[in-house]
C-alpha cells in the first residue's frame, strides 16, 4: 500500500507539472479586474496571450514562428503606433482608425506583426544558404547590446528579465533581433555592393522621392499679430503681387535666372540664408501643397502660384546635385528591404487556430499592466519600502 501511494504521489506531481509547463508555469493569465503582481509573471507572452513564448504560432516555408516572438511584434508596432500619434497631437483613439479593405486594427497589427516574424525567418534561412557567419565584431555587438540592455535595466531599478519583458522579450529574442541587424548587413553588401552611381540615383528620384526645390514666399502671416493669418483684404493683395512677380517670370528672356533674382529679393523665406541652394527633402517633411507642387515639376521648371498655410509660394524645383555615394547605405537598406517584402509576399505562411484569436489591443492592454507594475515595485523599492501586487492594480 505504501509503494502504491508514492507512485501516486509522483504521477500526481508529474501530472501537475505538466498541467504547469502547458499553463506557461506559474505565470497567471491577465485579469483586468485583478492586481498584476510583476513577480509572478516569469512569461510576459502567456501572460498577455494565454501561449507560451515558445510555442509554435505559424510556419514560414515550413519554419516555426514563435508566440513570443509574434508578441514582440505586437508589442513592438503598437509602441510605435502610440509614440506616432503622440508626436503628432492626435487624441483620437488608435484602435479605431480606419483601414482600407475594412480591416480592424485589432487584426491588422496581428497581421503586420507576423510578416516582420516572417522576415526575420526568411533573413535568417537565407543569410544561412548565403553561407553568412557572424563575425566576432558582429558578436562583440551583440554582447554591447545586452550590456547596454543591462544597464537600461539598472537605471530603472530592474532585471533584466523584468525590463525586456515590458517589451515582450526574452534575452534570446533579444540577441536574435540584434543578431538580424547583422545579417541585414551582411545581405545588403552581398546583393547590392556593385550597384552604380545611376541605380542610387535612380532609387533616389524614383523611390525615395528625393527633390531639390527653391521659392519665393510671400506672406501671408502678420508678424505683429504672432503670426497670424492676415485679413481678406490683405491676403488678396499678396496673391496679386504673388502674381505679378510670376507674370515678370514667365515674361522673361530666361525664367531660371529672373526666378533667382527675385528670389533674393522678394521672398519672405527665413530660411533662405541657411538653405542659399534650395531645399532637399522628401514627401512628409514639408507642407503639403509645396510638396504637391514640387513633385509635379520637372527639374528647372517653375510652378503656377501655390497657396499654404504660410502664403504664396512660387516654386522651381533643382537638379539633385548630391554625392550618390552618401546615400549608398540608404540605397541597401531599401533593396534589402524591398527584398524581404518579395520573400515574404512569396512564402508559405501556415497559422494555428490560436492565430485567429489574438487580438492586438488586449495583448497590448495586459503588457501595458505588466508595464505599469514593474514600474510601481521599481519605485517601491528604490524608496525603500515593500511591494504589494494589491498596490498596482490593472483597473487603476
Amino acid at each position: 500500500m505504501r509503494s502504491f501511494k508514492l507512485t501516486a504521489a509522483l504521477s500526481l506531481a508529474l501530472a501537475l507539472c505538466l498541467l504547469l509547463s502547458a499553463c506557461g508555469g506559474s505565470t497567471p493569465k491577465y485579469d483586468p479586474d485583478k492586481a498584476v503582481d510583476p513577480a509572478s509573471v516569469e512569461d510576459i507572452c502567456y501572460f498577455a496571450t494565454g501561449l507560451k513564448t515558445d510555442e509554435t504560432i505559424a510556419t514560414v516555408d515550413g519554419e516555426p514562428v514563435t508566440a513570443g516572438e509574434l508578441l514582440y511584434g505586437i508589442v513592438s508596432v503598437v509602441d510605435s503606433m502610440y509614440n506616432y500619434y503622440a508626436y503628432h497631437g492626435l487624441q483620437e483613439d488608435p484602435w479605431d482608425s480606419d483601414l482600407a479593405e475594412g480591416k480592424d486594427m485589432r487584426r491588422y497589427v496581428v497581421e503586420d506583426s507576423l510578416n516582420v516574424c516572417a522576415s526575420r525567418v526568411l533573413l535568417f534561412s537565407h543569410a544561412e544558404q548565403e553561407g553568412i557567419v557572424l563575425t566576432e565584431e558582429d558578436l562583440s555587438g551583440v554582447e554591447s547590446a545586452v550590456s547596454y540592455a543591462v544597464s537600461m535595466a539598472e537605471q530603472d531599478g530592474k532585471s533584466l528579465d523584468a525590463f525586456l519583458r515590458e517589451y515582450g522579450l526574452t534575452e534570446e529574442l533579444y540577441r536574435m533581433n540584434v543578431q538580424c541587424e547583422s545579417y541585414l548587413d551582411h545581405l545588403s553588401r552581398l546583393y547590392f555592393a556593385d550597384a552604380d552611381a545611376e541605380a542610387i540615383l535612380n532609387y533616389l528620384v524614383n523611390e525615395k522621392k528625393l527633390f531639390r526645390a527653391a521659392h519665393i514666399l510671400i506672406s501671408t502671416e502678420d508678424p505683429d499679430n504672432d503670426y497670424e493669418s492676415l485679413g481678406e483684404a490683405d491676403m488678396e493683395k499678396k496673391r496679386i503681387f504673388a502674381e505679378g512677380l510670376l507674370s515678370r517670370i514667365r515674361s522673361s528672356g530666361d525664367p531660371q535666372d529672373t526666378f533667382l533674382s527675385l528670389m533674393a529679393r522678394y521672398t519672405d523665406d527665413p530660411g533662405l540664408e541657411s538653405n542659399p541652394n534650395g531645399y532637399l527633402g522628401t514627401p512628409g517633411q514639408f507642407v503639403e501643397e509645396f510638396e504637391n507642387a514640387v513633385l509635379d515639376l520637372e527639374v528647372g521648371e517653375i510652378s503656377d502660384v501655390v497657396q499654404s498655410e504660410y502664403g504664396f509660394h512660387i516654386i522651381m524645383r533643382l537638379p539633385l546635385n548630391v554625392d550618390p555615394e552618401e546615400y549608398r547605405d540608404d540605397y541597401n537598406n531599401a533593396s534589402v528591404s524591398a527584398l524581404l517584402d518579395k520573400w515574404v509576399a512569396d512564402a508559405e505562411i501556415v497559422t494555428r487556430p490560436a492565430y485567429d484569436k489574438l487580438d492586438a489591443e488586449k495583448i497590448f492592454d495586459a503588457v501595458s499592466a505588466y508595464r505599469d507594475a514593474v514600474d510601481a515595485a521599481a519605485e517601491a523599492a528604490a524608496a525603500g519600502g515593500s511591494y504589494s501586487s494589491s498596490a498596482s492594480s490593472s483597473a487603476d
